[in-house]
């Protein structure tokens, strides 16, 4: 396989407990492209799940991004468990959103090689580090934007 078959990406989640806001960013390599995505929501439905909410949905994220992209293979590098463990039904699923998440990501991976890699959070990963930031700057770039939306 040419490393422009593989997708590389480190996903992220992150919560703002005051703004009851919780966010999601990918970083994304194919080959020597890097992409990068992040955003915030405030969704009443999984808001009580915090960062987890962000979590799952940047895997979800980078998992359709392999998809779009016609790739076939996945290194998806996290930093909470719930990632491969729901995924691999080793966890239960105990509501709604951890049930989709791991439809989601066992019906991906009917078409796409995913390989889970857990990275320790905060921990010097030069990537961890820097998607854990891009998903941060996403609650306050929501907060910009509401601000100027006002």
């Amino acid at each position: 396989m040419s490393p422009n078959d593989e997708v590389i990406a480190y996903i992220d989640g992150s919560y703002n407990d005051k703004l009851k806001i919780f966010s999601y960013a990918a970083i994304i390599f194919i080959g020597e492209e890097k992409y990068t995505h992040s955003a915030a929501e405030n969704n009443p439905d999984v808001i009580s799940m915090r960062n987890v909410a962000g979590e799952l949905k940047a895997a979800m994220y980078a998992m359709q991004f392999t998809k779009r992209q016609g790739k076939k293979s996945l290194k998806l590098y996290y930093d909470y468990t719930g990632i491969e463990m729901w995924a691999k039904a080793k966890w239960k699923t105990k509501n709604p959103y951890t049930k989709a998440y791991a439809a989601y990501a066992r019906k991906m991976a009917e078409s796409i090689n995913i390989e889970y890699i857990k990275v320790k959070s905060h921990s010097g990963n030069m990537f961890n580090d820097e998607v854990d930031l891009l998903a941060k700057k996403a609650i306050e770039d929501s907060q910009l934007n509401n601000i100027v939306n006002v």
